[in-house]
């Protein structure tokens, strides 16, 4: 296959944008119920009306919240998969947008116990890593790098370079088509467990950004690369 890259620290950069709004403060302030708000927007793009209300956003703001993190993550595909995404048919993000719509509905995480040291608190959570990629690379890779190279090897290609658009977008079409045969039967890695600290900003408690990167690390498997 191609060259491919573990992933990198959960996206931190994406946490802040995706969390740095999500606030809350007040008599009604919940710890927990701030984690699970964050999570059930940012994965499942499921919101209630009272929490959009606490973390101050509108109901096209907090879809529009979701939507980055879902272009994060393709982006990170197109990186892990060595998919040239510029030098595709313009129909390959979209098909890959997609992909990730199907995946993070199988997002699984659980609160647990609160506790406060100082001001900040420390929220249980356990997530339930989404295993498709992993399987893929663990039980897949090996046929899917034999059939590419049957196709090159049978003339399918010739007089195309690296980088022509045929190509690209055969080799981009040929991962989605392998990743998505997975998503039908989507399980779970062993559960993992971890203390997110919920600390207060400026406008109110947020999610620790370094926690964050934690939780979207463990979502989604990246591993057996």
């Amino acid at each position: 296959m191609k060259k491919t890259m573990k992933k990198a620290l959960a996206l931190a950069l994406s946490a802040l944008m995706c969390l740095g709004i999500l606030t809350s403060c007040g008599n009604s302030f919940s710890a927990g119920d701030l984690v699970q708000g964050n999570l059930d927007l940012i994965y499942l793009n499921k919101y209630t009306d009272d929490y959009l209300d606490k973390v101050s956003l509108t109901k096209e703001e907090a879809d529009a919240q979701y939507e980055q993190g879902i272009d994060v993550e393709v982006d990170f595909f197109c990186d892990y998969f060595s998919i040239v995404e510029e030098s595709c048919d313009e129909s390959i993000r979209q098909q890959i947008v997609d992909l990730y719509h199907e995946l993070y509905k199988n997002a699984k995480y659980e609160i647990g116990g609160v506790s406060k040291n100082g001001d900040t608190y420390l929220v249980e959570l356990t997530v339930y890593p989404i295993d498709v990629i992993q399987k893929v690379m663990t039980e897949d890779a090996d046929a899917f790098a034999e059939s590419w190279q049957q196709r090159i090897e049978s003339g399918e290609f010739d007089g195309m370079g690296n980088g022509d658009s045929a190509v690209e977008t055969a080799w981009a079409q040929a991962i989605i088509d392998m990743v998505n045969a997975r998503v039908a039967t989507v399980g779970y890695g062993e559960p993992k467990t971890i203390s997110v600290q919920v600390v207060n900003g400026s406008d109110g408690y947020i999610i620790n950004s370094d926690d964050f990167g934690r939780i979207d690390a463990l979502m989604i498997d990246y591993s057996g690369n």
